[in-house]
């Protein structure tokens, strides 16, 4: 046993715990990146709020509006795809020259075509963006007696 000779090419115990402690510190900083990057993605909230309603129209016209003034409360910005009112889809229109698509913190209105509103009825209003998510929900109550 006494002719086994010490290799002196090898590393320093010094040496080889610093090159692992530099290599471990790089993996954490990618990892941590990369979770950052993700989190940051997934936590965007999407949400709309309706600041009012208004009835245009006669009661019982089939060609009655509701106009709602929509607000985006999230953090991501996002488009009307559909609206449903007591459970049916309606067509809806942007204000002229418009869009659907509202960015954080955007306020605009949406007219909802030929509701057929009658007096003094509850309307829940589910408003639906990208992908069928739910945005937003209202309960409006039409004017009269």
């Amino acid at each position: 046993m006494k002719n086994i000779k010490q290799n002196n090419k090898a590393l320093s115990p010094v040496v080889a715990s610093i090159i692992l402690v530099a290599v471990a510190v790089a993996v954490s900083l990618v990892t941590a990146g990369w979770l950052g990057a993700l989190a940051a993605h997934y936590t965007g909230t999407a949400a709309v709020t309706v600041d009012s309603a208004q009835f245009s129209g006669t009661p019982g016209q089939s060609t009655n509006t509701i106009v709602l003034s929509l607000k985006n409360t999230g953090t991501q910005a996002i488009t009307i795809e559909m609206i449903k009112i007591n459970g049916n889809s309606y067509t809806y229109s942007a204000p002229a020259g418009g869009n659907t698509s509202y960015v954080p913190a955007e306020t605009k209105d949406l007219t909802i075509n030929n509701v057929g509103w009658q007096t003094a009825f509850a309307y829940d209003i589910a408003i639906y963006g990208d992908e069928g998510q739910t945005m937003g929900a209202y309960r409006a109550t039409s004017p009269g007696a």
